[in-house]
């Protein structure tokens, strides 16, 4: 029985947030000024006084004071199909912190602070109280996916050269497809995004078949007009797999280009940037997905 309690309890663990540090903290030793532990952390003097309530330049040795108002906190959690492991920074709000000002500091705008906490104003920064400026996620491998296997030694020319990992095997337009498409690779997710600075789902598609001449309207909804169904069972590398934002829906909210080997490459709104997902292994993706389409040697029907 104990043991047993002792399992329960570091299964939960796993799944909390762990914190990776609190503010970041500078011990005072002896012969120390303000201007030079400011600089030494890459902080106006002005700064570390307020971030310490500090109303004059006298410090003790000994004394710890807080350098920095940034905290970041890791967790790892399992869903859409993947684990992925979060990494959250905080601002924690000092006296004379505004909204323009803490995301001047962050370099993002305004609107993207508001959105990430969406109860905030500069009415309401309570002193000492958090708000979250960043939010990375990674992806982790999970080993149950299916594995990527060395490719055939025998493969043609144009493969040899590919960009593509190995175990990713396409011929011709469909390699030159995959290749721009993995390009994008990391790239952060934005909504309406179509750069290297931030892309969305249906950007990365018509992205990536624009590179082999073939022109695709923008959305998902009108992609999954185009080209010709195919059944799931007989997908080929540069099919495109289609997806509702819920296990009844009907209408095709995210699109995603298949790989081969049951891995598909998309832009993914929940792991904010372009990742490669295991369809195969992921009930979450399959219950979702409304069907295929091959684009490639469509064009012109």
């Amino acid at each position: 029985m104990r043991y047993l309690k002792l399992f329960l309890i570091l299964t939960c663990l796993f799944f909390l947030p762990v914190l990776l540090g609190a503010q970041p903290t500078h011990v005072v030793v002896k012969g120390e000024s303000l201007y030079r532990i400011a600089k030494g952390h890459n902080i106006s003097v002005e700064d570390l006084k307020r971030l310490n309530n500090l109303s004059g330049n006298l410090i003790n040795t000994g004394q710890k004071l807080i350098v920095s108002s940034t905290e970041d906190e890791e967790s790892k959690a399992s869903e859409v199909g993947s684990v992925y492991r979060t990494k959250k920074t905080y601002h924690r709000i000092h006296s004379g912190d505004t909204i323009s000002k803490i995301a001047r500091n962050y370099k993002i705008t305004v609107t993207e602070l508001k959105h990430l906490n969406p109860n905030v104003s500069d009415t309401r920064l309570k002193i000492n109280s958090r708000l979250l400026v960043k939010v990375d996620r990674v992806r982790v491998p999970s080993v149950t996916e299916p594995t990527i296997e060395v490719a055939d030694n025998n493969v043609p020319e144009k493969i040899a050269k590919s960009k593509l990992p190995k175990g990713i095997s396409a011929e011709g337009v469909a390699a030159d497809l995959l290749d721009r498409a993995f390009s994008f690779l990391d790239v952060p997710y934005r909504l309406g995004g179509f750069s290297n600075l931030g892309i969305d789902c249906s950007g990365l598609v018509k992205k990536a078949f624009s590179a082999v001449g073939v022109d695709l309207s923008r959305t998902a909804r009108t992609q999954f007009l185009e080209g010709t169904p195919v059944p799931i069972a007989e997908i080929s590398p540069g099919d495109l797999l289609f997806f509702a934002r819920t296990k009844t829906g009907h209408s095709p909210s995210h699109v995603a280009i298949y790989l081969g080997n049951g891995l598909i490459l998309h832009a993914s709104r929940a792991a904010h940037r372009v990742i490669v997902d295991s369809f195969e292994s992921s009930t979450y993706l399959k219950s979702r997905c409304l069907g295929a389409r091959r684009i490639l040697g469509c064009e012109n029907q």
